[in-house]
């Protein structure tokens, strides 16, 4: 679990389990859960194919998000789906919400917007990690960057992409720098029974 945020009474918790909470501070008492996995029969369930519920799992947030007064909005960060390969899963599809960027109301914990920074990932390259709230040149944003070494820029209000960076680290994805789309590289999704090479590993180019 990580370390709560506070914003007047409540206090919103993110934990490896693939939720996210919200709990008065005073009194503990929980306001709201929100799933972190889409669910069958929910938007977005489907992108798991037919796997049953307790079979979607990842999408897991241990580092603390941020908070933006200003839009009343919380952003957290999502991991990977698990198991980490799609062969593993048992599904090819975007595995939503894993990999993300979660916009939430503070009040509700509904979502207002989600980016999915890689859809159906398959190499254990979280982008759980911290997401930084910038103003620069008339603009606010959210900045983030995970294991596999892009540092990714998204409007703040409504999730739009606007850049991404790729430091030159990993060699199994092509990023489009215009729309931020990624697309694994011929031989770089993993099979059963075959050696596969890639960088950077799974302790990634950045973790903890």
């Amino acid at each position: 679990t990580s370390s709560p945020i506070l914003v007047g009474d409540e206090l919103y918790i993110v934990s490896d389990l693939g939720v996210a909470t919200c709990l008065d501070a005073r009194t503990g008492e929980e306001i709201w859960r929100t799933a972190t996995v889409a669910l069958p029969g929910e938007p977005g369930g489907d992108t798991w194919g037919d796997l049953p519920s307790m079979f979607r799992a990842g999408s897991d947030s241990w580092i603390p998000g941020s908070y933006d007064p200003v839009s009343r909005t919380l952003f957290h960060g999502t991991s990977q789906a698990k198991p980490w390969a799609r062969e593993a899963r048992g599904t090819d599809g975007d595995a939503l919400y894993t990999n993300s960027t979660l916009a939430l109301d503070p009040d509700t914990g509904e979502m207002k917007w989600y980016y999915q920074h890689l859809p159906g990932e398959t190499l254990d390259m979280d982008e759980v990690f911290e997401r930084i709230i910038v103003a620069y040149d008339d603009k606010r944003s959210v900045f983030t960057m995970g294991k596999m070494a892009v540092l990714w820029e998204l409007d703040l209000t409504t999730g739009g992409f606007r850049n991404a960076h790729d430091l030159g680290y990993q060699t199994f994805a092509d990023v489009d720098p215009t729309t931020g789309a990624v697309a694994y590289r011929e031989g770089m999704i993993p099979e059963l029974d075959k050696e596969l090479f890639w960088c950077p590993s799974t302790a990634g180019f950045k973790s903890w």
